[in-house]
């Protein structure tokens, strides 16, 4: 029996996460780590857009490790999966996801644009538009995650006129 594609995990999940010290003691940073590939798309969903995680390595492998931290209005954190995955994300509309692969692969297929690569690759994922991304076993990654009104005014700022829009 063959079963359809899981639905698509909302931002309206419920978190898992806890809050562990971070170098100063503090709390501030949280970290996540989950066996349940289902409850780790649910949880992605809460911070970035809704999404459908496929495993595509053995699934007895599978573990999210989830990392992150605010600065100011940016998040940063790091994510790994310790097998194979593929991620289709939903546009998140609300921010932009810069993220920087710190080891193992990444393929992204943003619809009319294709790439991939291994340390070093660094991806600006739209705000408006879908995209699949696969990931290899070994594969962590560092995000930033921007709020596009905040982006926006700082470019405004910068450039002394709001940004056009299309």
């Amino acid at each position: 029996m063959t079963q359809g594609p899981p639905a698509l995990a909302s931002p309206a999940a419920v978190s898992l996460a806890a809050a562990v010290p971070d170098r100063d003691g503090s709390g501030a940073h949280t970290a996540d780590e989950v066996d349940d590939p289902d409850q780790a798309s649910s949880l992605l969903a809460t911070v970035y857009s809704p999404n459908r995680l496929s495993v595509l390595g053995p699934r007895a492998a599978f573990r999210m490790r989830w990392r992150r931290d605010a600065l100011g209005p940016m998040l940063l954190s790091t994510l790994s999966f310790d097998t194979e995955v593929e991620l289709r994300q939903q546009a998140p509309q609300s921010s932009y996801l810069v993220s920087t692969q710190l080891s193992g692969r990444a393929e992204i297929d943003a619809g009319d644009a294709r790439g991939g690569g291994g340390a070093g690759l660094v991806v600006v994922d739209s705000a408006t538009r879908g995209v699949v991304k696969r990931f290899s076993a070994d594969s962590q990654r560092l995000h930033v995650r921007l709020p596009c009104e905040e982006v926006s005014a700082t470019c405004a700022e910068l450039l002394g006129q709001p940004l056009p829009r299309p």
